[in-house]
This record gives C-alpha cells, structure tokens and sequence, in this order.
C-alpha cells in the first residue's frame, strides 16, 4: 500500500502537535489515480464497497476519505488475490450488516 501511496501516515510532533492522518502519497501518482478511478467505478457498481464507504460517510467522516478507503480496500483485496492465488469473495472480509 505505501509503493502505491495509500497506507495512512498520521501527523504528529511530540505531544503538543497532532493533526489529521492523511495519506502518504509517496507513491506512484498515476498507479493512487487508478485506484481512485477504480474506487469510483466500485461505489456505483454491485460490490460490497458502497457499504463500507457509506459507513464511513455516517460516521460523520469526509466523502473523499470514505472514497480513499475504497481505494485502499480495492489494493488490498487485489494483493491478496496475488498473494493467496485464490478468487476473491469480498464477502468473507467485509462486514455487510452495519
């Protein structure tokens, strides 16, 4: 996730400074685009990802953080594809009941 630029990277300094988590964005530019392109096609279509999106959203969270976490959810699901050599059943890792 963090070749790709996606992985959270808090932003603190000590004790006294403390921000918001952003993303890394230490990544490949075009590779984040894609996946953020990707995370918009998988919100409309018949996945489990508007689900969890829409938790975030009702949980007072930004819609674009909800959109990056669809990136992020979307990588991770395809590197374990590659990793286990097995199909992926998103239903086995996301919580569809809220």
């Amino acid at each position: 996730m963090a070749s790709v630029g996606l992985d959270p990277q808090p932003h603190e300094s000590g004790t006294s400074v403390r921000h918001p988590a952003r993303i890394s964005r230490h990544g490949d530019r075009s590779l984040r685009a894609r996946w953020y392109r990707g995370a918009l096609g998988s919100l409309r279509g018949d996945t489990p990802v508007p689900a969890c999106s829409q938790r975030l959203v009702d949980r007072g969270k930004p819609k674009q953080l909800a959109l990056v976490a669809a990136a992020r959810t979307l990588l991770v699901w395809a590197w374990a594809v590659v990793v286990s050599g097995q199909a992926c059943d998103p239903t086995k890792t996301v919580k569809l009941a809220a």
